[in-house]
């Protein structure tokens, strides 16, 4: 009994000791000496991070009402650390990322394929995994000061992107989807590019998505290759969907005789073939693509014989207008991925599957993709005429 009574005693001394050495080793820091920072844009300029926050100061009057109160404040350092200590110390206040719902990474990445370091941010700063990416066509502070002037937060954006189905989906990624495609060599992942309307913008077809006004929201990928990365444009990405066999529905706009002619594409699939041809690698690219033209359909229902011979004519150089189009488009892209050095297509795997003994001669790991020739075949099918 004794013996119990002192183990108790023992264990009871060490838990006070253990208190009070924790409340005298560890910083209590309260709600009112904290920035809350619900979204950040990241910059480079001049090799240095410039980081953008934007905070919820939380009232200092006790029990009292009030608005709440969106600032930027930025920071600039050497890294990211440097930067979030530089915005701490510009708002007198210790900034946490604990309720950072967005981060807005600026044109840097694409340019330069650098990422982030996100394991930092989540592990030092307590950025949210959950939290959403989305690349800025220009400056990331442009896009979170914008939000900031119109009242709108970081919780704000990601809320509308997760209540548009097709968003949530195919546009967004997460912090832990990027550090796990980072990981893998080759991955890819789909974000959403963010803009500010203007003159300046160079983007001038009518926005898909108009979610929050004065915004304009296209989707594009983000390729990892080595220790960087490369970005494909919204047109690039769709391009790259039609060989991948994962094709956004949506509308295309051909021009035929200086006719608009709206079709809505319903699918395409795509065949890759590694073969030589002498001594020379050729990758074969055979897509078909599915397109619905319901005007076309309406239309041609009470044609006399030679209207709808017309018909037939101009059904046909929709055709030839739309594999042009992917044609020339993915022409661009094979060229802007082999100038990046990309193997997104996995053409040395496709070789050395299929042709191993000609390829090892031919080919290096280190210099490949520029040997390689493409020919591309389009077969364009329109659902409810043909």
């Amino acid at each position: 009994m004794k013996r119990l009574v002192k183990n108790q005693l023992f264990v009871l001394i060490i838990a006070v000791l253990t208190l009070v050495l924790f409340e005298r080793t560890v910083p209590v820091v309260t709600l009112t000496d904290r920035a809350i920072v619900v979204a950040v844009g990241i910059d480079k300029e001049e090799d240095k991070f410039v980081l953008s926050a934007q905070i919820v100061r939380p009232s200092r009057n006790d029990g009292s009402k009030g608005s709440t109160a969106y600032s930027v404040i930025k920071g600039k350092g050497n890294s990211l650390s440097q930067a979030i200590a530089e915005v701490s110390q510009n708002c007198s206040l210790n900034a946490s990322l604990a309720h950072c719902n967005l981060v807005v990474i600026g044109e840097y990445l694409k340019e330069k394929g650098e990422y982030p370091n996100f394991e930092n941010l989540a592990s030092s700063y307590g950025l949210p995994y959950e939290a959403r990416v989305v690349i800025a066509e220009k400056k990331a502070s442009e896009i979170v000061e914008y939000l900031c002037l119109y009242e709108i937060s970081g919780i704000t954006f990601t809320d509308y992107l997760k209540s548009d189905r097709i968003s949530a989906e195919q546009f967004t990624s997460s912090v832990k989807q990027l550090l796990y495609d980072g990981t893998l060599e080759g991955a890819y992942t789909r974000l959403l590019s963010v803009a500010l309307l203007g003159e300046d913008v160079s983007y001038v077809e009518k926005p898909e998505t108009t979610w929050i006004e004065g915004l304009k929201m296209k989707s594009c990928y983000l390729i990892k290759y080595g220790e960087s990365a490369v970005s494909l444009d919204e047109e690039q990405t769709k391009t790259v969907n039609m060989v991948l066999e994962k094709p956004k529905i949506g509308n295309v706009l051909v021009t035929v005789s200086d006719t608009k002619v709206d079709l809505l594409l319903e699918g395409a699939s795509s065949k890759l073939s590694y073969k030589f041809e002498g001594d020379k690698p050729i990758l074969t690219i055979k897509t078909k693509i599915e397109v619905k033209a319901d005007e076309f359909d309406n239309k041609r229902r009470d044609l006399t014989l030679t209207e709808e011979d017309f018909f037939d004519a101009l059904l046909e150089d929709v055709k030839k207008e739309v594999a042009s189009d992917y044609v020339q488009s993915l022409e661009n892209v094979i060229g802007y991925l082999t100038e990046k050095g990309v193997d997104l297509f996995e053409v040395y795997e496709g070789f050395d599957r299929f042709e191993r003994k000609k390829w090892r001669k031919t080919a290096s790991k280190e210099n490949y993709l520029s040997l390689v020739e493409y020919k591309i075949e389009v077969e364009v099918v329109v659902i409810g005429v043909e």
